[in-house]
């Protein structure tokens, strides 16, 4: 994994407990918040990122999908550094294969939404200078977010079927932790709506 830290940093953010009794000030907004499914297949972040562009990858996101143009995430806590850990699509119904479909982005997968998560090597956030994940020790290197930061690349979740129409409400979880000047860690989470449609054959 090209961006090892990422996944420990995930696994931080889920199982710590949260000692924090005031409200994230992390929100998330989807855009548009209706998208339509549309049945082919598609290529991923990733692989439009480390694909060799003499001899491009084949699409890896398999039919029928939908695109999640813009989602902006703004943390305005200018005293901490909100990391993301995951970004996760939710939907419930019948015409998903066991009642649920779960569509998630963690590690590369997740650093590959955005220029300058994948070009520094951690999907932060506002807050405080923070050092480059690949040059510490750099100053030249060093960097602090912008406080509301979008993708880049657009979302892109497939495997649906998209032979009959049926429309499905869902949420989009932002899941990370907020990190102090001494390195204190403290689980974040937002929910944003996104809905999507199949307009059948």
């Amino acid at each position: 994994m090209r961006h090892w830290k990422v996944l420990l940093l995930a696994l931080v953010a889920v199982t710590l407990p949260n000692c924090s009794q005031e409200a994230s000030q992390l929100s998330a907004t989807v855009s548009p918040s209706r998208t339509y499914v549309i049945n082919a297949s598609a290529k991923s972040c990733i692989t439009k990122r480390t694909e060799d562009e003499t001899n491009p990858s084949p699409n890896d996101v398999g039919a029928a999908f939908f695109q999640v143009q813009y989602l902006t995430v703004a943390w305005p806590n200018v005293q901490k550094t909100l990391i993301v850990a995951s970004v996760r699509l939710k939907f419930q119904g019948p015409q998903f294969s066991g009642g649920t479909y779960v569509c998630e982005f963690a590690g590369d997968n997740l650093l590959a939404l955005n220029d300058t998560w994948w070009a520094k090597g951690e999907a932060a956030v506002g807050g405080p200078e923070i050092a480059s994940y690949k040059a510490p020790t750099d100053a030249a290197a060093r960097y602090t977010p912008a406080q509301s930061l979008s993708i880049t690349c657009p979302i892109v979740c497939g495997g649906l079927s998209a032979s009959t129409a049926f429309q499905a409400s869902g949420v989009v979880d932002v899941i990370g932790f907020s990190r102090d000047s001494s390195g204190e860690l403290t689980p974040e989470r937002t929910t944003g709506f996104i809905s999507i449609e199949s307009l059948g054959d």
